[in-house]
């Protein structure tokens, strides 16, 4: 296997990220005589995700109790305004991190946060009857293709594979409340300790996919990956919300649009995913080179390039 440095920088980006399996769309009841304000979330938690659309502040208010509710049912809920890529100023936002047990406070984070045009991540722990919430840049989500696991970070002493760049090596990994230790990989790179004891011991929630490997003595270990974006999840037919047209992403890096009605292809080029969360596609509208993912799933992606916004529904 692959090594890379580098774990503070890579973990300050992990996110706890939920499953998502179910689109849902949600508009709440206006309350009379409230200023019209207007705001489209998109969010995942537990096994559904939905899109609602929100006309004023108490419908806002109604949202976040709603999402809080999910949250305190064991759920991890991650949510944004689909509007808050116009408003970001474009530079680099730092983490912010909330606990609190007042469940008045951690709403009123949330709506801080949504106003900063952050996508927030918010749990509940009935052991101790804390909120927790994490809220980053609006970029580059994956839901609903990965699970997560929290923990706390450890290195640990990689097992035996044959491979001399590793087999020894201490290494970065989240064991988990039942003492399972998840090795982490991230781009193809088993990550490396080194000059990161401010990680050690550090309590976080990773999401990626995790697989089963097998050291030179056939006993299993566990690996997550926490890479970002990967090409397999973008590929596949995705339709226009307003249009209808479908654009196709095929595995080999071609790509075909298709009108409405479903007639031939009308149009055909190349696709391919950037290692910054961007969807780079000619055939997208007016031409205008790379669209940076904001929500990945299995049945939404929604993507911007500059003030223009598109959400595609996978076929």
């Amino acid at each position: 296997m692959k090594t890379k440095t580098s774990l503070t920088i890579l973990l300050a980006a992990m996110l706890a990220l939920t499953a998502c399996t179910k689109h849902e769309e949600t508009t709440l009841a206006p309350a009379a005589a409230e200023v019209q304000t207007g705001r489209t979330i998109v969010y995942a938690a537990g096994h559904s995700e939905g899109m609602a659309t929100l006309k004023t502040e108490g419908e806002w208010d109604a949202m976040l109790d709603r999402l809080c509710s999910m949250a305190a049912e064991g759920n991890t809920v991650t949510f944004y305004n689909m509007g808050a890529h116009a408003k970001a100023t474009g530079t680099a936002k730092e983490n912010r991190q909330i606990t609190t047990e007042d469940r008045d406070e951690i709403k009123a984070w949330m709506k801080q946060m949504e106003k900063e045009g952050l996508t927030v991540t918010v749990t509940y722990d009935n052991n101790t009857g804390r909120w927790h919430g994490e809220a980053r840049e609006t970029s580059a989500n994956r839901h609903d293709l990965v699970d997560c696991y929290s923990g706390h970070i450890v290195c640990v002493t990689m097992r035996a594979t044959g491979d001399p760049m590793t087999d020894g090596t201490q290494v970065p990994a989240l064991v988990t409340a039942d003492s399972t230790a998840l090795i982490l990989k991230k781009d193809g790179y088993i990550l490396v300790c080194g000059g990161m004891a401010d990680d050690d011991g550090m309590e976080m929630t990773l999401c990626g996919t995790l697989d089963v490997c097998h050291d030179l003595d056939g006993d299993e270990y566990l690996v997550l990956d926490i890479s970002e974006n990967r090409a397999e999840f973008v590929a596949g037919s995705w339709r226009t919300a307003t249009t209808g047209e479908v654009y196709t992403l095929a595995d080999d890096g071609t790509a075909t649009l298709t009108a409405a009605d479903g007639s031939t292809p009308t149009a055909s080029d190349t696709w391919s995913l950037g290692a910054d969360g961007t969807l780079c596609c000619p055939l997208l509208p007016a031409d205008s080179g790379c669209w940076l993912i904001h929500w990945l799933s299995v049945s939404t992606l929604v993507i911007s390039n500059g003030n223009s916004q598109l959400v595609l529904e996978r076929i």
